[in-house]
């Protein structure tokens, strides 16, 4: 894994045992879908007063007809597993009032899972 964290980020208010769980999820699932080898980013930054955290892999990519089931509670493409890790992962998210979303990366393969929290306001 290679880690790009920016150390000037906004304070969040969240159950770090939660968000723990989230980056757990996604960066298992990175883990999975890149070819033995491959190396994970990992990447964190602010945007205004919202905390962005990037987990890029080098796997197959997601295919459009499942782009909108990835999400999904038991939806899998692997041979083990239950599909739950990305399921409980937006859900977690969406509770502390942030967005979890993928984008396909750019000239290379694989795709980039995005959380978004939002900090918390300047005392």
């Amino acid at each position: 894994m290679i880690p790009e964290l920016s150390t000037d980020l906004p304070k969040v208010e969240a159950d770090p045992d939660k968000i723990h769980r989230v980056l757990q999820n996604i960066i298992a699932n990175a883990v999975q879908a890149s070819p033995e080898g491959e190396t994970i980013k990992i990447a964190t930054a602010a945007n205004g007063n919202t905390i962005t955290i990037e987990v890029k892999d080098h796997g197959a990519g997601i295919i459009q007809q499942h782009k909108e089931s990835v999400f999904h509670p038991f939806f899998t493409t692997k041979k083990s597993g239950t599909g739950l890790g990305l399921g409980v992962a937006k859900k977690i998210t969406e509770a502390h009032g942030g967005k979890i979303y993928f984008n396909s990366n750019q000239n290379e393969p694989g795709v980039t899972f995005v959380v978004e929290l939002p900090g918390s306001s300047p005392a």
